[in-house]
């Protein structure tokens, strides 16, 4: 089996004012494009796919996971290089990931 993760890197959201008869507040947040760097994967049990570093400027990741499945993830850097196993956190859907130049995901399907 496998699941397929998309990720994208953004370097940082952007405020859209809104009418105000939406929401009770002056403005909504989305995703700057376009983005910095995108990663398609194919994450399987048997070992982690990982994302290339990402690039100078990112401070997010958006992560899509496939619809109905989950993964195992890890959030690396360069002192620290883990690869996501059955004792990393996991994601199911759409998740935005705090991070920065120079880290990278490793992901592991979920069984």
């Amino acid at each position: 089996m496998t699941a397929v993760v998309r990720v994208f890197a953004y370097s940082r959201p952007v405020r859209i004012p809104s009418d105000g008869n939406q929401l009770h507040t002056d403005s909504s947040v989305t995703d700057k494009n376009p983005y910095l760097e995108r990663w398609n994967l194919t994450a399987t049990d048997a070992s982690a796919v990982s994302t290339g570093s990402f690039p100078a400027y990112t401070e997010y990741a958006l992560v899509q996971v496939e619809p109905a499945k989950r993964v195992f993830f890890e959030v690396n850097h360069l002192a620290s290089s883990t690869a996501a196993d059955t004792s990393s956190p996991y994601l199911t859907g759409d998740n935005r990931i705090k991070l920065g130049p120079n880290q990278w995901l490793t992901f592991r399907e979920y069984t």
